[in-house]
Formats: structure tokens, C-alpha cells, sequence
């Protein structure tokens, strides 16, 4: 077989290989994009397909891992080193996944996602100074990056801060009034400093949107903690059918 090293595929075989992937044909897809892949292999188009069918059919995580060091040996691009990081994560490399975060960002500086995916990444292994540096990068490159500013609230929460927490949390609200997330993460904020009047009011707005167990346990909790035992214990059983509750522990969703 004579490789094609610069000569770009038939727009016909690209469009045929995009038209059965958009339909569903993903076995007919696979043998297009490997057949293409192997007579143009600088051509990243046809993995790129391959990466996404693979994923969409659950294959083995280094089979997807694969693809996309090929593709970055291809093209290296901001976008295919986010994936690698996020399945790099999945699969538990986490100083590999920091890397490709950090290669995502010296070829697009402004690449909001890769900074706030970095700030996860560091609030997860515990280091809160650089996820606040990070999240705070995401929010300067993208003002309404909702994503970011609860993630950097749910942060100020996890360290203790609780009233720039809420300070973040109100700040998506006013971006997304039903942002559910945000909601509970309020009305957490508000829980931990006694102050259960505002913690009922945003729990019920989170609720609304859905009935979450983590929002519904909660809201329990807040109620007993103004004696309303008889509604509280009723949200309790319905989070969990069994009355077992905390009322110190609680886990934050982002």
C-alpha cells in the first residue's frame, strides 16, 4: 500500500466516514476511518472519529488514549490534550493529566475549560492554592464561566471560607437563576454559619429544579435544626426511606 504522507483524503471518503458516524453506522465507520488512517496518516480527521466511536462504545481506556496521543503526534491542539487530560484523570494519572492541562495552556492561553479543569484537578488532590489560582484564571478569561465560579465557591466552602463562598454561588445564581448546583451549594454555605432561615429558602429553590437525596438531607437536617422535627424527619425518609442522618457531615456536589 502506498502511504499518502501530505495529500489530504477524497472530501467524498471524509464526508461519507462524517455522514455514517452522524447515522449511527459506527462499525462501518471504524473500517472507513482505520482504511483512511492508513493511506493519509497525517490526517487527524479520521481518528478523531475513531476516538469518539471508541468512547461511545465503551471501549478499554487505553485504546481511546491511544488515539489521541496519535492525533497530538499528528496536530498537537489545545482541545485533544483537554480529552487526553479528562480520560488521563479517569484512569487515575493525575500527574499526567496535570500535564496535558498545562500543554493545553501553552497552546491556547486564554482556554478557560483547561483552567478550571486544573482547578478541579487541584481541589480533588487537596492543594487549594493553586485551584483558587486556577478557577480565578477561568473566571478572567470567561467573566460568566459559571462552571468556575461554583467550583471556586465550592472551594472557599471546602476551606472554611464560607461567606466568599456564598458570595460565588450568588454570582452564578444572577448568571443562571436555576442553576440547582448553585442552589445547594448556598444553601450549605448558609447551614454552616446557623444562618437557617436563608439555607431553607435557597434548598427549596434547588429542590424545585430537583429533588436530589444530597438537597433532600440537607434540607432535613436545617429543619430540625429549628425544630421543625415532624418536616424535617419526612424529607429525611424521603432521601433515604430510613431516618439516618448527620448532622455535621455533608458532601458537596459541583
Amino acid at each position: 500500500m502506498i502511504l499518502n504522507k501530505v495529500l489530504n483524503p477524497p472530501k467524498s471518503e471524509l464526508e461519507s466516514l462524517l455522514k455514517l458516524y452522524q447515522d449511527g453506522k459506527y462499525d462501518e465507520s471504524v473500517k472507513i476511518a482505520e482504511s483512511i488512517f492508513q493511506k493519509y496518516p497525517q490526517h487527524k480527521f479520521s481518528l478523531e472519529v475513531l476516538a469518539r466511536i471508541f468512547q461511545s462504545r465503551g471501549k478499554k481506556d487505553i485504546e481511546v488514549l491511544t488515539i489521541f496521543q496519535k492525533i497530538l503526534l499528528i496536530e498537537p491542539n489545545a482541545p485533544t490534550y483537554i480529552d487526553l487530560a479528562i480520560l488521563q484523570q479517569k484512569m487515575g494519572k493525575i500527574d499526567d493529566a496535570i500535564m496535558s492541562y498545562k500543554q493545553a495552556l501553552i497552546l491556547d492561553p486564554n482556554f478557560s475549560v483547561a483552567y478550571n479543569n486544573l482547578g478541579s484537578l487541584q481541589s480533588i488532590i487537596g492543594n487549594f492554592d493553586e485551584a483558587k489560582i486556577y478557577f480565578e484564571k477561568a473566571i478572567a478569561s470567561k467573566p460568566d464561566y459559571t462552571d468556575a465560579i461554583n467550583n471556586l465557591g465550592t472551594m472557599f466552602h471546602h476551606t472554611e471560607k464560607y461567606e466568599k463562598a456564598i458570595t460565588c454561588f450568588k454570582k452564578v445564581l444572577k448568571i443562571q437563576p436555576d442553576n440547582k448546583s448553585a442552589h445547594h451549594n448556598l444553601g450549605a454555605a448558609f447551614k454552616k454559619l446557623k444562618k437557617y432561615q436563608k439555607a431553607i429558602k435557597a434548598f427549596s429553590k434547588a429542590l424545585k429544579i430537583e429533588r436530589k437525596k444530597t438537597t433532600l438531607k440537607l434540607y432535613g437536617e436545617t429543619l430540625l435544626n429549628i425544630n421543625e422535627h415532624k418536616k424535617g424527619l419526612e424529607y429525611l425518609q424521603e432521601c433515604s426511606g430510613v431516618i439516618k442522618f448527620s448532622m455535621s457531615n455533608f458532601k458537596i456536589l459541583s
